[in-house]
């Protein structure tokens, strides 16, 4: 199953699962937020209620998908025999994108850790 374990930070993952995951937290996110805009600007729902609802729906999406890319580093940086605590580098302006791109390109180590088996 492709997402069995969302929101766990135990274990390791290898580069493409990491990548192939965060491409999809993504594209689901980027798909929401399109469906909240489409209906926004449609002319369908008017008021202030229904602005309240999507933007109360926009901060619980970048909330659950910003939890589960927090997850996912945690899990690479195990594969790269590193604590998980380094993950919260994502929240860094600039910086952030850098460690992503960082944590998808390194490769992790092909030994046994204190995080488990290689992948």
């Amino acid at each position: 199953m492709f997402y069995k374990e969302i929101l766990t930070s135990r274990g390791r993952i290898g580069r493409s699962e990491f990548f192939f995951k965060l491409l999809l937290n993504i594209t689901l996110s980027a798909f929401f937020y399109f469906l909240a805009d489409l209906a926004y600007f449609s002319g369908l729902f008017n008021g202030v209620y229904y602005i309240k609802c999507i933007s109360n729906f926009s901060y619980v999406t970048l909330l659950l998908f910003s939890f589960q890319v927090l997850s996912l580093s945690m899990r690479r940086l195990h594969d790269l025999n590193c604590s998980g605590w380094y993950a919260f580098l994502i929240y860094l302006p600039y910086a952030g994108f850098i460690f992503i791109f960082f944590l998808a390109s390194k490769e992790g180590t092909n030994v046994i850790n204190r995080y488990g088996e290689p992948i």
